[in-house]
């Protein structure tokens, strides 16, 4: 018999509705553990796949929203940059402040924003203010909402897919210690001490 013969056959062998006499309780409950736990990571994907689009929509949307609300002036560096340092978990972040002044629809106002460690006094800088008149980060990109739901969707499938294969581990654990208690006491019970042996 072929090897690509015999693999279909024992794999029938061994699944839970099988007649197989020698098939215990045990067995048959962990062949059930493991076709459910296939069958969950297989229903993971488009599970998966629904999160992801669900977040990369929620995502869109609230970047699409929040970048229509920002607009672009040209502001007037009014003073040096001074250099900023803070400490990370990882190292140490470093960047320039400088003050700025610029007009919107007929009113002045002044602020302190990031800009390039070679601007000097004079010169003109975008920056991008919010609704509220203050400055506020550039837009985002629209790239930043794929993103989003790659990454929702992949974390979705990976907890689905380590919780199943927890599971079967788990299973396989409990009722092979299970078998082997029991194997050792039957072993104990059909030994007899040396010297013991009947005449």
């Amino acid at each position: 018999m072929s090897d690509s013969t015999a693999l279909p056959l024992r794999l029938w062998r061994v699944q839970p509705l099988s007649a197989n006499p020698l098939m215990r309780t045990s067995d048959r409950f962990e062949a059930v553990i493991r076709v459910l736990a296939i069958a969950l990571a297989m229903l993971a994907v488009p599970l998966a796949g629904a999160a992801g689009t669900a977040a990369y929509t929620s995502s869109a949307e609230r970047i699409r929203t929040d970048n229509s609300a920002k607009t672009v002036v040209t502001a007037t560096v009014t003073g040096d940059p001074e250099r900023k340092i803070r400490a990370e978990h990882n190292g140490t972040e470093e960047w320039f402040e400088a003050p700025v002044r610029w007009s919107l629809e007929g009113r002045s106002a002044m602020a302190n924003v990031s800009v390039p460690g070679s601007t000097a006094a004079g010169d003109a800088v975008p920056v991008w203010i919010g609704p509220d008149g203050t400055p506020t980060g550039a837009p985002q990109s629209p790239g930043a909402a794929a993103a989003h739901g790659i990454a929702r969707g992949l974390l979705v499938l990976l907890a689905i897919w380590g919780g199943s294969v927890a599971v079967v581990v788990f299973v396989d654990l409990l009722l092979s210690g299970r078998r082997n208690a029991r194997w050792e006491s039957e072993w104990r019970s059909l030994n007899r001490p040396l010297g013991h042996d009947a005449q």
